[in-house]
This record gives structure tokens, sequence and C-alpha cells, in this order.
């Protein structure tokens, strides 16, 4: 098949009513895709569900190419053989480079970022062979068959479109008077820039992005194909034309509804080399079909560089590693995600198990109402609250804080209980238990690490509670008749201190309950809630609130607390655990 041409002058012609239609829609599709582009990197990187690292690398071969390619057009402007400079156009000329560098290394970092966790998302399979590469495997089976099938994707469009030429005969190629060695100073090294620029900017936006996405949602593979020969037919990704301009916007669909069938087909690097190749064939038309044209160095390069790919790919197919021979690329986003996720489901089910080691169920103790809470701040918390029954008229009360947060504290708050219900049966003195949990505490926990606690024993009867109390917050009496005080008896916290020095700095109290006292424990998850202007919700207003409403019942008070703590709160986040215990001498209660 052989090809005529005519060089004529260029005439300037404006664009007809429909073309300008056209151009304004594509410029209008290419806005809202930036913006949307934007948009969805933002929502992406806030999900940290990209991988930033392979982005990085492509931001910075942009970063370099695309200057590469205005300074290998700037160079060409200037006669170094008679040295004429003028500086200010070389400032002017590196400023504009440098300005484009950075805008280039930024939108390729966005572009790639986004196609990346979109394509994982809903079709990674598009991305096998890639990944390959990114692990650094060249030399296997896949990657080969991408480049070989690559090459011949290239060739086929190529031949299409000389068909397309041939066979309808109003339609010439526009491809204008200008060449390459007129505008680069090496123009066979920018024209294979400027093609991998186009290539990477036109597949990774049209398939990888919106194609993927869409596909993703409506669930219609078919959607590609038709979505690629909507945008070639209005956006000119080519480096030539066709006139009339509806053909060449025809011929633009058809090979954009071959690239999309090719995607589906094939992965994301077999369409890129094809339509590379393709590219290339057109964009260095002026160099083989011009006899003696100033661009042949352009096409013999692309040969050059064809030649040596397809012996790569035949090479890599003879002698590389099967598909199932080669490891899968998992991007650290992933794996973080699976850890988290992993680490959630153990949370949750550490917080299962904690609360099975709250009491199930108040201790019924004839004249006395009881209530108790723990609202954890994350999954696991380190409050805990007890009662541990020692028969009908008595029951062992305990409320607890460890230092920190998390799974350490639950461990040790499970530890804790542990010791607790071992010895409550056996020692009767508040003091001496403490003691010895300080003891197995400090032989077992780590350096820095206690626990403030209130234990004690109430007994019914004589409405008496024993305590001790070892460094935790002071309890809050209400007497029936509204008056309040603050019980803080003197005691160090558990770890605190070994030894004598801990016997010797606590002390055993005893209270009496009247009827319809409150008593109030609490851990300063409470007191010291803050709200969004950080300020402390404070035992004062706890103690007013608690005043106000002391005729309620042990359930009723606990929920009120909550709820105004809560309140207060409004929507700052809570810091630390909630734990609240109520006991309150009710002759009702009980019986």
């Amino acid at each position: 098949m052989g090809m005529n041409y005519t060089l004529m002058p260029q005439v300037g012609s404006g664009s007809s009513g429909l073309s300008a239609v056209f151009d304004s829609l594509a410029m209008l599709v290419i806005f809202i895709f930036v913006i949307w582009l934007f948009f969805i990197f933002y929502l992406r990187i806030k999900a940290r569900a990209v991988d930033t690292r392979p982005a990085m690398v492509v931001a910075v071969l942009a970063g370099f190419a695309i200057p590469g390619f205005w300074v290998l057009q700037f160079l060409n402007s200037f006669d170094f053989i008679l040295q004429v400079l003028d500086l200010s156009q070389v400032l002017n000329g590196m400023l504009f480079i440098g300005v484009m560098g950075a805008i280039s290394a930024v939108a390729f970092f966005v572009l790639t970022a986004v196609s990346d966790s979109v394509t994982r998302q809903y079709w990674p399979e598009k991305l096998k062979s890639w990944d390959l590469i990114r692990n650094g495997l060249f030399i296997n089976k896949p990657v080969g068959w991408a480049i070989v099938n690559g090459i011949g994707i290239g060739g086929l469009l190529a031949g299409i479109t000389g068909l397309f030429l041939n066979f309808i005969p109003d339609a010439y190629i526009s491809a204008g008077n200008g060449l390459l060695s007129d505008q680069f100073i090496l123009p066979s090294v920018a024209n294979l820039l400027v093609t991998v620029i186009t290539v990477l900017l036109v597949i990774v936006a049209i398939y990888l992005i919106i194609g993927n996405q869409i596909k993703g949602l409506i669930n219609k593979d078919y959607i590609i194909p038709v979505l690629s020969a909507v945008l070639f037919g209005l956006m000119d990704v080519l480096p030539f034309n066709i006139e009339p301009d509806l053909l060449n916007r025809l011929m633009r669909s058809v090979v954009g509804l071959l690239l999309g069938y090719f995607y589906l087909r094939h992965d994301f690097l077999t369409v890129i080399l094809g339509f590379f190749v393709y590219l290339n064939f057109l964009s260095t038309l002026k160099g083989w079909v011009l006899s003696s044209s100033p661009d042949a160095n352009t096409f013999y390069l692309f040969l050059v560089v064809l030649v040596f790919a397809a012996m790569l790919g035949i090479y890599f197919i003879l002698k590389g590693s099967e598909r199932k021979e080669l490891p899968e690329y998992v991007p650290t986003y992933i794996e973080d995600q699976a850890k988290e996720q992993r680490v959630k489901q153990e949370l949750s089910i550490a917080r299962a198990v904690q609360h099975t080691f709250l009491p199930s169920k108040i201790q019924s103790l004839p004249g006395i109402d009881m209530a108790g809470i723990c609202i954890p701040a994350q999954e696991t918390g380190g409050d805990y609250y007890d009662m541990i029954s020692l028969g009908e008229q008595r029951v062992a009360l305990a409320i607890g804080d460890v230092s920190g947060k998390g799974i350490r504290a639950a461990f040790y708050m499970t530890f804790t209980k542990g010791v607790l219900h071992s010895l409550s049966a056996l020692i009767l003195s508040p003091v001496e238990l403490l003691n010895q949990l300080n003891r197995l505490f400090n032989e077992n926990a780590t350096r820095g690490t206690f626990i403030s606690m209130i234990y004690g024993i109430l007994e019914a009867k004589k409405r008496t509670f024993t305590f001790a109390r070892a460094g935790h917050n002071p309890m809050l009496l209400v007497r029936k008749n509204g008056t309040s005080e603050w019980i803080k008896p003197k005691g160090l916290g558990i770890g605190v201190t070994k030894g004598d020095n801990f016997i010797e700095n606590i002390e055993e109290a005893e209270l009496k309950l009247k009827e319809g006292d409150v008593l109030i424990l609490y851990t300063d998850g409470i007191s010291e809630m803050l709200d969004a202007g950080v300020r402390f919700y404070g035992e004062d207003r706890l103690q007013e609130l608690v005043r106000n409403i002391r005729d309620g019942s042990s359930e009723e008070i606990m929920k009120r607390i909550v709820s105004d703590v809560n309140e207060f709160k409004g929507l700052a986040k809570q810091h630390d655990d909630m734990t609240l215990v109520i006991i309150k001498a009710d002759a009702s209660a009980n019986q």
C-alpha cells in the first residue's frame, strides 16, 4: 500500500461551529476531571488508601521528563555558534522550566496515586504485570507477553488508521508544515519524551481512573470501551489530524473503542505499550513518509526502540518465570489497613472479654441500693469496678484506674481483678488486702505503671463501709438532708512504692450510712472530662448535681450523672475512661 502526500501552505481557517462545540465540551470535561481528581485524591489521602512511594517515583521522573522536553525546545532557540545569548531570556526560560517541573511533579503524583488506589479497589488484576516491574521482576512471562502484545496492538492500530485513510477517499492527513528537527535540539529524544508523557496522561486518566471508577460503580465492563470512544472522539489526543474534522473525530473514536476493548482483554501495561507504539508511528510520520526528511532520525530511533523491546519481550517469554511462580505485590497502605483491621478485631475481642470481667449484675443487699457503670474511652480501658459477694449481708466493693489506656491498661486491670477475687474472701482488712495487691503488682508490672483504687467491704446490716483509699479520687457523700462532704483518707497508689512505705502511708476508715445517704465512687474520667473549650467538668459540678438528684434511685442517679457529663462534653472527644459506682442507703431496696 502506497501513500501519496501533498505539501500545501497552511491556510488559517476557523473551526466549524460543530467543531467549536466539541472543543468547548472537551475543555469542560477536562476541567471537571481535574476538579474531581483532586477531590478523589483528598478523600483517599484522608482514608490512607494511597501508595505514595511509587507515586513519588513517577512524580520525580515526570518532574524531569516534562522540563526536559522544554529544555530541548528552549536550547533550540539559541544560536550557540554565534554565541548570541540574551540573559533575560535565559533566566525567564529557566524560571518557566522550573515552574513546569514542579507543576508536572505534583500533577503526576496525584494522577499516579489516585489511579493506583482506584484500580486496586475496583480491578486490581489490571496492574499485575505492572506490579512485577515495580518489584524489579522483569524477566518473566507476563511482562514478556505484555511487551509483545503491546507491540502487536500498536501495529494493528496503525494499520487500521492506514485502512481508514485508504478506504475513505475524502479523508487526508493534515500534519502541518512543522518538523520536529526545527523545534528541538534533539528531535528524536524530544519525540520519545512527548509520546511517553501523552501515553501516561491518556491511559492513566481514561482507563485506570475514569473507566475503573465508573465500571466499579455500575459493574458493567462494556462501559470502558464506550467511554473511551467518546473521550477519544472529544479530545485531540493524537499527534496528527485527519480532515475533515468529523472524520477525524470518527477515526479517534474507533481508536478509543479498540483500546478500550484491548484494556478489557489485557492489562494496563499491555495497553500503555500498545498506545505508545501507535503514537510513535504517528508522531514520526514525517520521518518515514517524506523522502530525505530531516525527521528521519526520529523514525529510526523509534525503530531501534521497537526492535529492542520486541527482543526483550521474546527473551522474557522464553526464559522468564511463570506467573504462578511470582510473588504478589501488596502496597504498603493495604498492608497497613490489614494490620489495622486485625488490631481492631483483636481490640473488639479484648473489649468483649473485658466487659465480661465487669459485674454482670449488681449484688443484692438488704437495705442497700447500688449501681455501677464503666465507659471506656477506647476499645479497651484501664478503669475497673467490682462487687464481690462475701455472703448475704456483705459485699466487697472496688473501683480503680490503671495509668494509661488501651491494651496495656486492660491487661493490668485484668491482673488486679484476679488478685482481688483471690484474696477478698481470705483477707477482710482492706488495708492488708491492698498491701498484698501492691506487693504482687510491683513484682509483675513494668516500672512507672500504677493503679489508683478504693477497696472496701460494705455490710448491709450495719450499713457501714470499711475501706482504704490507694491514691484514688475522694468519695462524695451526700446526706439525705442535702449536706455533702468529700471522703479522702490518706493512701498511695498501687505500684507507686514498695514494702513498709506503702503500709505506713495508707489508712483504713469506716463510713456509717444513714437512710437516704448517697455515696459516689468515681474515676477521674468523670471529674476531669473536658469540653470543647478545654474546661474540666469538675468536682463542684458533680457535687451540686448529686445534691439535686439525691432522692432518685442509684440507677437514676448514675444515669443522670453520665448524661450530664456527656452534655458537658458536647462534641469534644472522650479522652479517659468513665466509671461510676453509686451506693444509696434505702430501706425499700432488695426487700
